[in-house]
């Protein structure tokens, strides 16, 4: 073939050469020759393609070689360069490699394919170091892919390309670096495309094709041209995959064990690895789930509010006493469980809050509005004395309420505690409820409590009066447009709920209290919602002829004449309004109802209407008119109130 010795910058190329011996050798001090675009084929058993002894920083490049024996051969020799060379070794004989360095030092080999068909594809020995292979298809027909026999001494891999970088770490005695030796399963290829693949944020090592060494090691890796603005996580997959949507759908998260991330600088990322697989970037852009709020531990002026979230993050609390909120706690612990403990707040009062928790990533949730109220505030009960049976007017004992609901939790009837009591209230939410002796055979005593105008009220304690009625039934609940009649012993009220005991300070009751809680018409409830008994009125319920007048409002009395004897009726009071609600039965078809109050100075709304059928019976509900409570105040306060009513033929 050619042989240059002690000879400098030479090129040889383009040269079909055909030899028993060395295609091209290069010895003793040849310094900077060119050895490119040859076709090299060396048929004796010991021969080499391409080989340089005692040369350096020659550069081989684009030569087709199949030898006898080694493809390319560098022995003593330092700072060459073998480039995008087709090397088949041992083609003839029982030795012969792709590649051997034998007491090589700083040679560069890239992008070149190196095939032994008798031994490896590359072979390391006799202490050769800091040789660098980047990108090389390296295979062997028979044994290891790469054998290195060098000693403790570093050489390095590097696979590369556009997408990224795979460039294994130096660790110490026993790292891949200080021995190459590998041995693929059935002939694979190392090299990109085969066993390594670098993609779009992707990059992976088969390292089940390897049955020996210890490239499934440290190593670091460089993804280019990502797209997002940060990195989250590093998604590992313990399986070869070159499809980064599966290794981020599949795989764990490596960082802060396996993974370091070193840097994330113009969309490249640099990352180190203790082991291999398939990894790729992942953007958490999920918030975490919030479960299992609870604020169970409540006292008057704190409480407690717990949940959970399906990841570690912080959070906080919103609160207020209004829906807008206003005041933050929060805690900047990356926990998964918290237990907020508020402190500060107002006995007997509604509290609203917001809860949000973020991850690491600065992904929110925020769950509510949510609600809470304060315990009422303890107090005194009243004397037995002060509610005795019969007694005149409430007893003031908790100063702010919003629901019947805090008034009972510090009820007390006649110095006893609302324990030894049973509750019975129909219609919780109204403005009054009873309780009743636990301890006592019969129901003789009850008293009431309720929220009227933001105060907690005692009722007074009354006597139930049990004497049967006169006649007719128990008086047992019923709609007031039932058939039959219903009379109470004296001193009781007959209503649509059955007989109670007569009170001038009667408190209003609801339509559904009255006329039982299921019979009410539909056709009343459409006119006037029972929310517009809910609260303390100008007037009371009337009952018998006589409008009741809450002692804490009025202490008079309104006369009603009529002449129906079949009818009921109720007065209520809402946005300073009175309103009038007549119930009839037994009434005559195609009759008119005039309702008038006498020598008030109130204006009358509606004073003539009509009544008719309703649901195909005879009975009739409609409303009459308003009068505006101050008004009527007026003309009560001066005993010039009267109302009368009549029915007449429609005309």
């Amino acid at each position: 073939g050619i042989k240059l010795q002690s000879s400098n910058n030479n090129n040889i190329s383009n040269n079909d050469i055909y030899v028993q011996g060395d295609s091209v050798e290069l010895v003793t001090d040849s310094y900077n020759n060119i050895v490119i675009n040859n076709n090299l084929t060396s048929t004796g058993s010991s021969s080499e393609g391409i080989r340089f002894s005692g040369a350096g920083s020659n550069n081989a490049t684009n030569n087709a070689v199949n030898s006898g024996s080694d493809g390319i051969f560098f022995t003593s020799s330092s700072n060459n360069v073998a480039t995008n060379n087709n090397v088949t070794g041992g083609t003839v004989g029982t030795l012969g490699s792709g590649l051997l360095l034998t007491n090589a030092f700083n040679n560069t080999l890239t992008n070149n394919i190196f095939q032994g068909t008798i031994e490896a594809g590359v072979t390391i020995d006799s202490s050769s170091a800091n040789n660098t292979l980047t990108n090389n298809n390296i295979s062997s027909n028979v044994t290891y892919t790469i054998e290195d026999t060098s000693g403790d001494t570093v050489n390095y891999i590097i696979y590369n390309n556009s997408f990224g970088e795979i460039r294994w770490l130096d660790n110490g005695t026993g790292s891949f670096l200080r021995n190459l030796t590998l041995n693929a399963t059935n002939s694979q290829v190392l090299g990109l495309g085969t066993t390594i693949e670098i993609g779009n944020n992707s990059a992976a090592l088969n390292t089940s094709a390897f049955i020996l060494g210890n490239i499934n090691s440290s190593a670091n890796i460089t993804l280019h041209n990502l797209t997002t603005s940060r990195v989250d996580e590093i998604r590992k997959l313990s399986t070869y995959s070159t499809n980064s949507t599966e290794i981020s759908s599949n795989g764990t998260n490596c960082l802060g064990t396996t993974c370091t991330n070193l840097s994330y600088v113009n969309n490249t990322l640099i990352f180190n690895t203790t082991s291999f697989s398939s990894f790729t970037t992942f953007i958490d852009n999920q918030a975490p789930e919030i479960n299992n709020i609870s604020n169970d531990t409540i006292t008057t002026t704190s409480v407690v509010i717990s949940w959970n979230i399906s990841e570690s993050g912080n959070g906080s609390i919103n609160y207020g006493t209004t829906t807008t909120l206003g005041t933050v706690v929060s805690n900047s612990s990356n926990v998964t469980s918290y237990n907020f403990s508020i402190t500060g707040l107002t006995a007997g009062t509604q509290y609203f809050y917001n809860i949000t928790s973020c991850d690491v990533y600065n992904n929110c949730n925020t769950s509510g509005p949510l609600d809470f109220t304060t315990t009422a505030a303890p107090v005194t009960p009243p004397s037995s004395s002060s509610s005795s049976s019969g007694g005149s007017g409430g007893s003031l004992f908790v100063p702010v309420c919003k629901t019947d609901s805090d008034c009972l939790d510090n009820l007390f009837c006649q110095g006893n505690d609302i324990y030894r009591y049973s509750p019975l209230c129909e219609n919780p939410g109204t403005a009054t409820a009873s309780c009743t002796l636990e301890s006592e055979a019969s129901l003789v005593q009850s008293c009431s409590v309720g929220c009227v105008l933001g105060s907690c009220v005692l009722g007074p304690v009354q006597d139930v009066d049990t004497t049967p009625p006169i006649s007719g039934s128990s008086c047992p609940p019923r709609s007031f447009l039932e058939a039959g009649e219903c009379v109470c012993s004296p001193g009781n009220i007959l209503s649509s709920n059955g007989c109670y005991p007569r009170d001038n300070n009667q408190r209003l009751k609801t339509i559904e209290e009255l006329y039982g809680e299921h019979s009410v018409p539909t056709a009343f409830n459409t006119v006037f919602s029972s929310g517009a008994f809910g609260a303390a009125g100008c007037l009371a319920i009337n009952q018998n002829g006589v409008i009741e007048i809450p002692s804490d409002v009025y202490q008079r009395a309104l006369t009603f004449t009529t002449d129906q004897e079949n009818f009921d009726y109720l007065y209520s009071q809402e946005n300073d309004e009175l309103s009038f609600f007549l119930m009839f039965k037994n009434i005559l078809h195609n009759s008119c109802v005039e309702l008038q109050i006498d020598q008030a100075p109130a204006t009358l709304v509606g004073d003539v209407f009509q009544v008719g059928p309703l649901d195909g019976t005879d009975y009739f509900i409609r409303q009459a008119f308003k009068v505006t409570c101050p008004e009527l105040q007026n003309a009560l306060d001066q005993n010039l109130a009267k109302i009368s009513m009549k029915t007449t033929e429609c005309p």
